[in-house]
């Protein structure tokens, strides 16, 4: 009883120590593998190399040697063809030409000589009387006809002037301004206008036809007209430039 009291100690003791170096030995090889992992890590990481600093290189190109090309013989033409012989001429045999027969020779009989008369003996050649040629008229040269007279150019008649015209159509009336002066004097009447009106339907020229018997009046009336502006007056589709006679009346009241 005792002593397997005694034992039991032992053996927790022992099993104890038994315990620790399998640790122990366990521990050992962790420790060895951690260190071989470690240094085959260190082992491992890259080692960073500077690269080399660059360096100008001159670099020329050559162009490598043309190979030298075949020669090309060009091909020689085609000998012409041999022109053809013409044929020798055939001979030409000529006809011998008929021999003309000769003429028959016609027999010629003598005219009989008569012998001659007696009065051709005795009468005596008479020579032509010539009359004389009467001489020729004189010619006598008239006088030339004198020339017929060159009438005179006749003269172009003058170019018709603008015609006048009482009715006309305004773009802008004639608005004259009363004279102060004359309002006060009590002036008032009609002036009468002769205006020209061009192609575009402006005043050209503005006269007085008929005058208000105040000059301030016509003044006025005269300034407006060259003021308004009227429609084109048309002949035949086609504007052109008359005289317009307009009124223009100044009244008080």
């Amino acid at each position: 009883m005792n002593a397997s009291k005694l034992a039991q100690p032992a053996r927790i003791f022992l099993a104890t120590q038994a315990r620790l170096g399998r640790w122990l030995i366990l521990g050992t090889i962790l420790a060895a593998h951690g260190g071989a992992y470690l240094a085959l890590k260190a082992s491992m990481v890259p080692t960073i190399i500077a690269p080399p600093e660059p360096r100008e290189i001159f670099a020329m190109l050559i162009a490598p040697p043309t190979p030298p090309q075949p020669q090309v013989t060009p091909p020689q033409p085609a000998p012409p063809p041999p022109e053809p012989v013409p044929p020798p001429p055939k001979p030409v045999v000529q006809k011998p030409k008929p021999k003309p027969k000769p003429k028959r020779a016609e027999p010629v009989i003598p005219a009989p000589v008569l012998p001659p008369s007696e009065t051709a003996i005795t009468q005596e050649a008479v020579e032509p009387v010539v009359e004389p040629t009467p001489p020729a008229p004189a010619v006598v040269q008239a006088d030339p006809a004198p020339p017929a007279p060159v009438a005179a150019p006749v003269a172009a008649p003058p170019p018709a002037g603008p015609r006048t015209i009482s009715a006309v159509e305004y773009l802008v009336p004639p608005q004259p301004a009363y004279p102060p002066l004359s309002r006060r004097a009590g002036e008032s009447g009609q002036v009468l206008l002769r205006i020209l009106v061009n192609q575009a339907g402006r005043p050209e020229k503005v006269e007085v036809q008929k005058s208000s018997g105040y000059t301030r009046l016509d003044d006025a009336a005269r300034a407006a007209a060259m003021r308004a502006r009227f429609k084109p007056h048309r002949e035949n589709g086609s504007a052109v430039a008359v005289y317009a006679l307009v009124p223009v009346n100044f009244s008080i009241q």
